[in-house]
Parts: C-alpha cells; structure tokens; sequence
C-alpha cells in the first residue's frame, strides 16, 4: 500500500484534492477515482477538506483518505 501524507490549506476543496491526487499518481482523464475518508464516507467534489478534517480526524490528528480508481465510462 502506497502511503503519502499532505499538508493542504483550509479553504482546499475535494475537487482540489482530487487535481493533486492525479497529478501525483499520473492518472489520465479516462480514470474515475473516487475519495473515502476513514475508508467509509465519501468525499464528494464540492466538500471542504477543512469540514471532512473536523468531523473525522483521527486520534492522531489526521484525516485519512483513501482513494478507489476505476474507468470511466461515457
């Protein structure tokens, strides 16, 4: 498993969070990826990571995101 740690500003939306995660991992416009914070609730594109962090941080500080790729169809 691939483990990466960002340090992102307040006011970052998921949509911004999604550009740096294919840009990282070289994922072309054809590859859905969908966000998971805590492996359960979805991170949807308009979300404040500022929100996300506050309702689900964990006891060490950090908010964790995982992320599922799949192709993108249409």
């Amino acid at each position: 498993m691939y483990l990466c740690r960002f340090l992102i500003p307040n006011d970052f939306q998921a949509i911004q969070f999604h550009a740096i995660i294919r840009k990282r991992m070289s994922l072309g416009k054809e590859t859905a990826i969908t966000l998971f914070v805590n492996g359960r609730k979805t991170l949807t594109s308009d979300s404040m990571m500022q929100d996300a962090d506050e309702r689900s941080k964990t006891p060490d500080g950090f908010l964790n995101v995982t992320f599922k790729e799949g192709e993108h169809f249409g």
